[in-house]
């Protein structure tokens, strides 16, 4: 489902965003986006701002740090804006990675999305939205299957009116891989079809396909429409990742990144 490429290859994709757009592509795991030096940096940045700042649950096992623009076993609905927006000053995600780090996964976004600008989220008045969050995943933590489709709730009032709203990709950076498990697993079951109303059922109905990513790989997929998991989680190191979502902006212009 998924194509596999190294970040040299990056080119010979196409535009896969308005391919995974039309459905005729699901997303891409891309080899080797930060160096391994680069990764024990964020590493050690990530591992002191877990810290100092405080964290969230995400799912049982399962936190992160900066608050998602999303419905989380702690919030259902969604943060309060205020909440959210607070939580995305005090964590700046470019900071885990350092500036040409951060830049290097921005351009992974740009040339898929076919040489689109990468735009930030922002509130009319000029406040950031999250760049990304941390999610950490500690052993023993499985995500249950999920669309990352929201209803019209109120904290995404201000995102959908700056996006299509039809295609919601999720992207992720791995910094750390547990000794066994945490593979993102894919299932062949889009949202709103009849078999994806309960997720699941599905889920038990249909193999996945399963993606390793390891540290400094970086994956980027449809992760509003294809239901999909984080696999159980085994051993003392913890699943990290830094990421977030994307979709393209009204004009289609550029593509809008937030978390």
């Amino acid at each position: 489902m998924l194509a596999e490429v190294s970040r040299a290859e990056l080119g010979q994709q196409g535009d896969l965003v308005d391919a995974m757009a039309r459905m005729q592509r699901v997303g891409a795991v891309v080899h080797g986006v930060l160096e391994p030096a680069e990764v024990s940096a964020a590493l050690e940045r990530a591992e002191a701002a877990w810290r100092d700042l405080p964290h969230r649950a995400l799912c049982e096992g399962a936190s992160t740090l900066g608050v998602m623009l999303a419905p989380t076993m702690s919030e259902p609905s969604g943060p309060e804006l205020p909440q959210y927006l607070a939580a995305a000053e005090s964590f700046v995600a470019p900071d885990v990675l350092g500036a040409s780090a951060w830049q290097r996964v921005m351009n992974v976004l740009t040339e898929l999305a076919g040489g689109r600008a990468v735009t930030h989220l922002h509130t009319a008045d000029g406040r950031p939205y999250a760049r990304a969050t941390l999610r950490v995943f500690q052993s023993g933590a499985q995500s249950p299957p999920h669309n990352d489709t929201y209803p019209a709730l109120p904290c995404l009032e201000e995102l959908d009116r700056q996006r299509q709203r039809e295609l919601q990709l999720s992207w992720y950076l791995m910094l750390s891989a547990p000794e066994r498990g945490g593979q993102l697993a894919l299932f062949p079951v889009v949202h709103g079809d009849p078999a994806a109303r309960d997720a699941e059922a599905a889920a038990q109905l249909h193999a996945p396909t399963l993606y390793d990513v390891r540290p400094g790989d970086m994956i980027v997929f449809d992760g509003g429409r294809y239901l999909h998991r984080v696999e159980r989680c085994e051993g003392p190191t913890p699943r990290r990742t830094l990421g977030g979502f994307a979709s393209l902006t009204r004009d289609g212009s550029a593509l809008l990144v937030w978390s």
